[in-house]
């Protein structure tokens, strides 16, 4: 595929790692639609990237039905959609058990659901637009990128609190 024929759905596309791509791809001729959740950013990036090159589409990727619609007017300003790169992010920190107490399970969820069910929403959607795709001559109709943190490879202590003595076991 070459650069300048892409057209590029990219989630957390208003900063970091997103618009590092998005920049990447309209310097080499591409276009691109950002999805993201920060207005005053899209906007900027928007600016920087030039509108004709770009449009910002503000895009919880939690939600299928929204995703699929931002996904089909992304496709129609760019004149296609061959790639998508999923970009979006968060990082849940805490730990398991606190200081205070455990994890509260809903701040676990919205990780996951971010994280990991967000990446399937746009990618499902993106693949049902980008299977009508005519093949090019590598045989190519499309492609979806799935980004992660180093944070997935870097372990972060745990620091379980300290048990009791141990003879305070016995009784």
């Amino acid at each position: 595929m070459q650069l300048s024929s892409v057209r590029a759905v990219i989630t957390g596309g208003v900063s970091g790692l997103g618009l590092g791509v998005a920049r990447f791809l309209v310097a080499h001729g591409g276009k691109v639609a950002l999805f993201d959740l920060n207005d005053e950013k899209g906007a900027a990036a928007v600016a920087e990237l030039g509108a004709d090159n770009a449009r910002y589409f503000t895009t919880n990727v939690t939600d299928e039905a929204g995703v699929a619609a931002n996904l089909g007017a992304a496709k129609a300003f760019l004149g296609g959609l061959n790639v998508v790169m999923n970009c979006a992010g968060i990082l849940g920190a805490g730990r398991v058990l606190g200081r205070e107490a455990a994890m509260p399970l809903a701040n676990f969820q919205t990780t996951v659901m971010v994280n990991l069910v967000g990446s399937f929403n746009v990618a499902k959607a993106a693949a049902e637009l980008m299977q009508h795709n005519e093949a090019n001559a590598a045989g190519e109709r499309g492609v979806i990128i799935n980004t992660a943190s180093v944070a997935a490879y870097e372990a972060r202590s745990a620091r379980l609190p300290t048990p009791p003595p141990r003879a305070a076991w016995s009784a």
